[in-house]
């Protein structure tokens, strides 16, 4: 994985934010956001429209976004009309580590295996 700042795209106008990671494999790309806050909302039209932007910029068919949730919150995907699948990823950071780590791993493999079409 690559960080997306140093990889010499412009995702938004300049002097925004630009997304955390950006996967390339052989397999494919994706890009990923991670939200610094609790989410009540996590996947907001607002985040939606931001992934979709990250992944038009970057020509990219699929981006994540990880969030602080709770072990209760199941991930959500949608798939778009351009065909770009967004992905939200709660992440349980009260959880033990070991479990924190399973979470993590399983994010990455997502990443790792594109979108399920």
């Amino acid at each position: 994985m690559r960080n997306a700042n140093s990889c010499g795209h412009r995702c938004d106008r300049p002097g925004t934010a630009a997304p955390g990671l950006r996967r390339i494999s052989n397999r494919g790309a994706a890009v990923l956001d991670a939200k610094y806050k609790i989410e009540k909302d996590a996947d907001s039209p607002d985040a939606i429209y931001q992934l979709l932007a990250y992944c038009t910029a970057l020509g990219l068919p699929a981006g994540h976004v990880v969030y602080a949730g709770t072990s209760t919150e199941a991930c959500h995907t949608y798939t778009l009309t351009t065909g770009t699948t967004i992905t939200f990823h709660p992440l349980d950071l009260t959880a033990d580590l070991h479990i924190l780590r399973r979470q993590i791993n399983e994010i990455a493999s997502d990443m790792a295996n594109g979108p399920s079409m």
